[in-house]
């Protein structure tokens, strides 16, 4: 107990009057306000998840659609690719092409990638062989929907859509 008591008395006792002086420069308040805004670090706490959801079945000119290449999570800001297939029906026109979709802008898609699993599964489709797509350098942003579409003149329809989100 006679312990206990000294270890108190050391450990409780005051701080020698020096602490206030820790904090006692010029631009102090600019570095309190700066450290305010930095957020804390985590090292989740930049992790997004990636939600796809698939709409193509819907889309005349379209026999099947998948994305087969998509982290399931990445990291806020990261850069990376999203790779799959689209073959096209029968109906297609001749000029459709793959754009991705924001935000309001619109970005094509490397499409007409060899396929041969594609081509052995659907033989009779008109981009059978070169069915493959390819989306680099994709960049994760928190809360934004990506939309891959597929257009032919004035007409777009959506197969995909593409939600960033927190972990």
């Amino acid at each position: 107990l006679a312990d206990y008591g000294f270890a108190k008395d050391v450990t409780g006792s005051g701080d020698q009057g020096t602490r206030k002086k820790y904090i006692a420069f010029t631009g102090v308040e600019k570095l309190q306000d700066a450290l305010n805004e930095i957020r804390i670090f985590r090292p989740d706490s930049n992790q997004l998840i990636i939600n796809v959801s698939s709409s193509y079945e819907n889309v005349l000119w379209v026999t099947y659609a998948a994305i087969d290449k998509l982290p399931s999570s990445v990291i806020e800001g990261q850069l990376y690719s999203v790779e799959g297939v689209v073959v096209l029906g029968a109906s297609a026109p001749k000029n459709c092409r793959l754009l991705l979709c924001a935000g309001g802008d619109e970005y094509d898609v490397e499409w007409g990638i060899e396929s041969s699993w594609m081509a052995k599964k659907y033989p009779k489709a008109p981009n059978c062989q070169l069915s493959r797509f390819k989306i680099q350098n994709f960049r994760a942003t928190k809360g934004m929907e990506y939309r891959l579409c597929v257009a032919a003149d004035d007409d777009a329809s959506i197969l995909f859509s593409i939600i960033v989100d927190k972990l």
